[in-house]
């Protein structure tokens, strides 16, 4: 039943507002110790239109859970993120405080190999995010 109130709700929006279509796809990439900017950046720019994707383990050296002993899981997330680089326009690199990572900079090159738009976090925050009109407007 849930998910019939699920569509037919759906429906209602698409009557009202029209069919969505996504401004750009946007992948987040940087250290897993900013998953505050990460979640904060992620929901500026779905509530702006654009479809977010970014890393879902926020694990750090010396917290619970950390899997550097573990190569074939970290092997994994690498290999994802990769995958959501891939299916990105944009890549949005949260460099908070300068700070730029080994794994961060590897993602920097592959998404410079693919031809990626990339934007930096530390050029994007000393501006109004609105007076960011080509990306905003979806012009990337």
């Amino acid at each position: 039943m849930r998910l019939q109130e699920d569509s037919e709700s759906v429906n209602q929006s698409v009557a009202k507002y029209g069919e969505f279509k996504p401004k750009a796809t946007i992948t987040l990439c940087g250290s897993n110790k900013f998953r505050d900017e990460f979640f904060k950046m992620g929901e500026y720019f779905e509530a702006n239109g654009f479809t977010v994707l970014m890393p879902a383990y926020f694990r750090y050296k010396g917290q619970r859970g950390y899997i550097d002993d573990d190569d074939y899981k970290k092997f994994i997330l690498e290999a994802n993120h990769r995958k959501r680089i891939e299916f990105s326009d944009i890549v949005f690199i949260l460099d908070v405080e300068g700070y730029i990572g080994k794994s961060t900079h590897s993602e920097i090159e592959f998404a410079n190999k693919l031809g990626k738009k990339i934007i930096y976090y530390s050029e994007w925050s000393s501006r109004d995010y609105f007076g960011q009109e080509s990306l905003i407007e979806g012009r990337v």
